[in-house]
């Protein structure tokens, strides 16, 4: 199973933070992006197949009133108790998934999204919450056409909520578009638009 979000989430981008790779001789923009997502516990199950049922249980907890999980805007789980309660969150794990496209929500509309190619989703970490809730944590990792619009952008995005997708390589294939929603990338000219309908 690999890690995707085939619709709109909502994430908070936690941190963003740019950097160099050396390919060659040559020095390119990198970024690395770190999200928080905060769901169902049944996605724990994209991190790692069968977690749900090992970490819940049957029931739901016992809640006073003003306790945090009221607060969140989620359906009750059938799996709603902690099996172990006194074990220490987040648990991590070094899986990693390459060649996924991050499409986060940006300007007007999707030809303005901030496309981010060929990445490397890694450091996943689980906190399941009491009640049927879990936080996610996850990098995302790129230096496939990372320039200073992009860096820019995440940057002011920063500690804030964001709506994304996150596609592994097989489905971009299967669904690709003309143009990846990045300015100066993927436009094409009226030329290149006239040819490409009567071909």
């Amino acid at each position: 199973m690999t890690f995707a979000l085939q619709t709109p989430t909502r994430l908070k981008l936690t941190h963003s933070q740019s950097r160099t790779e050396i390919h060659g001789e040559n020095k390119v923009p990198a970024l690395d992006l770190r999200f928080c997502w905060q769901t169902s516990n049944r996605h724990m199950d994209m991190v790692a197949p069968g977690l749900r049922e090992r970490l819940m249980g049957q029931g739901q907890p016992e809640r006073k009133p003003g306790d945090a999980q009221e607060k969140l805007p989620l359906s009750v789980d059938e799996l709603g108790r902690l099996l172990f309660p006194t074990m220490r969150y987040p648990l991590k794990f070094d899986d990693e998934h390459q060649g996924h496209t991050l499409r986060v929500e940006h300007g007007v509309d999707d030809s303005t999204a901030l496309v981010v190619k060929l990445c490397r989703l890694h450091r996943f970490e689980v906190t399941p919450i009491e009640g049927g809730s879990a936080e996610i944590e996850f990098s995302v990792s790129s230096s496939a056409g990372i320039d200073e619009h992009l860096i820019g952008c995440f940057g002011l995005k920063q500690q804030t909520e964001v709506v994304a997708t996150l596609l592994p390589a097989s489905e971009v294939k299967q669904g690709k578009k003309k143009g990846d929603g990045n300015p100066k990338q993927g436009s094409l000219t009226p030329e290149q638009a006239l040819a490409g309908s009567q071909g």
